[in-house]
């Protein structure tokens, strides 16, 4: 039985094939996309010819579901529009973020299984999929730090506390809900992070420093944490410049956290 969930993954232009390169080794992304009932590839500003290469090379022979969204000459909040609205007129309610340079790093399968198993079972709306609590100096460590540990729930291999974006703007100063891998229902989604205005910005960056530091947050919302990662966004590059925010031995190390996996 497939998981009731759709991911979407967004490239951009014609010069991130190294990004796909990378996914063709990432074994466990193919397992667990192929869990779900279905997966968007979305192309923003691509070439049809772009768009047939990565289709015939890197997703016909390794993703049982898929459908190809091409978004052309749109900001980016319609694109994000028309992949929810797909999502929701082919019948499922849930989605899994994954960003163009996020990989499945999880340990094993039946990690992945237990995390999904936790999150349909205990009906969360909203779960962060990647820990790194284990970097002093990031970021995503000092949103952990502020789950509530004595609320968690567990199955097999896999741990998931309970969080909000409130506790850690309390904590932190900020909401810190970034571009991190999730899983969340799509109305949930819509209703209390990737609302109107954030779909009418016009670009990735801009969405996230709006759910980041700007947006106000009801007390209720939650954003349950993994302790053991699911998927991580890497970084190999960053807009159109290169990476500007990690060492090359950084991100090699990174890489080698799901190549063969």
């Amino acid at each position: 039985m497939l998981y009731d969930a759709c991911s979407f993954t967004q490239t951009y232009g014609d010069h991130r094939e190294n990004l796909f390169q990378l996914r063709r080794e990432n074994r466990l992304d193919h397992y667990t996309r192929n869990l779900l009932k279905n997966n968007i590839f979305s192309f923003h500003n691509s070439s049809n010819e772009f768009v047939e290469h990565i289709d015939r090379t890197y997703l016909k022979p390794y993703y049982e579901n898929y459908v190809i969204m091409i978004q052309n000459e749109i900001p980016y909040g319609r694109c994000i529009e028309n992949a929810l609205d797909f999502i929701k007129n082919s019948n499922v309610e849930n989605i899994l973020y994954i960003e163009d340079d996020s990989y499945c790093i999880a340990e094993n399968e039946t990690l992945v299984e237990d995390t999904f198993s936790l999150i349909f079972e205990n009906s969360m709306q909203m779960v962060c999929l990647d820990n790194r609590s284990n970097e002093e100096t990031n970021p995503n460590k000092e949103t952990v730090d502020c789950c509530d540990f004595d609320k968690v729930y567990s199955k097999g291999e896999s741990k998931i506390w309970y969080n909000t974006p409130n506790r850690v703007l309390e904590k932190r100063g900020q909401a810190m809900m970034d571009n991190s891998p999730f899983f969340s229902n799509v109305d949930y989604l819509r209703t209390n992070y990737w609302d109107q205005i954030y779909t009418s910005l016009p670009s990735v960056h801009k969405g996230e420093e709006y759910t980041y530091t700007i947006k106000k947050y009801e007390d209720d919302v939650v954003r349950f944490h993994v302790e053991k990662s699911l998927y991580r966004n890497i970084n190999v590059i960053w807009g159109s410049g290169g990476n500007h925010h990690y060492r090359p031995e950084y991100i090699v190390k990174q890489i080698c956290l799901f190549l063969g996996r």
